[in-house]
């Protein structure tokens, strides 16, 4: 799993929370997804400032303070 800091978890928790209430997941076109396993989904960059990973179409960034960005 890729290092994070708590700022960062919070912002994929948030994330990992609204992916399991879209209508894509409630109509059953995707999986719900534990936190554990949607937090496994998430890649460091090469720079190590931010993380990445895939939400519903498009990527995530999250920077160390926690912001989130496409």
């Amino acid at each position: 799993m890729t290092k994070t800091t708590k700022a960062q978890r919070k912002a994929i928790k948030r994330f990992c929370d609204r992916y399991n209430d879209s209508d894509s997941v409630k109509s059953g076109k995707l999986p719900t997804m534990t936190y554990r396993q949607f937090r496994a989904t998430v890649t460091g960059s090469f720079c190590g400032t931010y993380i990445m990973f895939p939400w519903l179409g498009m990527f995530i960034g999250v920077e160390l303070d926690g912001y989130a960005h496409s």
